[in-house]
């Protein structure tokens, strides 16, 4: 895994501010848990899917300090929104790993 600064807007990388005010409605409560590597199981109204982020790290510590029923994603976008009680962390998700 990279250290270096990730400059990428593709899915499963970073979320740029004015694509997540203008695509981030609406939003449903999903369930999230770390398979291995960038790959996490996302399950959005009741399907169950692999999705992926590059800063498997960042995701990661997201889920271990949101809020109960604070994870929440866009039906039609990738974006994930993990609440963790003073901020809220977004995600571009990828179905594919990149």
């Amino acid at each position: 895994m990279s250290t270096s600064p990730c400059y990428s807007f593709h899915p499963g990388h970073n979320i740029h501010h004015q694509t997540i005010e203008k695509f981030n409605q609406p939003r449903t409560l999903v369930d999230v848990s770390h398979v291995m590597d960038n790959a996490f199981l996302v399950t959005l109204n009741g399907v169950t899917e692999f999705w992926y982020h590059h800063n498997s790290m960042r995701l990661m510590d997201a889920l271990t300090k949101s809020l109960p029923e604070g994870i929440e994603a866009t039906e039609d976008k990738k974006f994930l929104f993990v609440y963790t009680g003073t901020l809220i962390e977004r995600f571009n998700m990828a179905q594919t790993e990149r």
